[in-house]
């Protein structure tokens, strides 16, 4: 753990919280990575791109105007109670 890490995770109330953040940090830089690997064809002009929207990895391009849905991350899940995102 770094030294900014272990000062963080000071601030935590329990283990069990400062391991789903430390899950959504590694998930956001999963979805990162493959984001900027990925390389759009021709055809995907004028979609909305694939990104990491602080929660989860929208890991696919969508059309404007068009509502995307999937499962939340297991990171968002506090103490086993189910969020209002699902």
């Amino acid at each position: 753990m770094s030294n900014e890490t272990s000062v963080i995770s000071q601030t935590f109330i329990s283990r069990t919280l400062i391991i789903k953040w430390q899950q959504c940090c590694t998930d956001a830089m999963h979805c990162c990575v493959e984001s900027l690997q990925y390389s759009p064809s021709n055809g995907l002009e004028g979609m909305c791109p694939r990104t990491w929207d602080g929660w989860s990895c929208w890991a696919n391009d969508g059309p404007p105007g068009t509502t995307m849905k999937q499962p939340c991350p297991k990171h968002i899940y506090w103490h086993q109670i189910v969020p209002p995102c699902r």
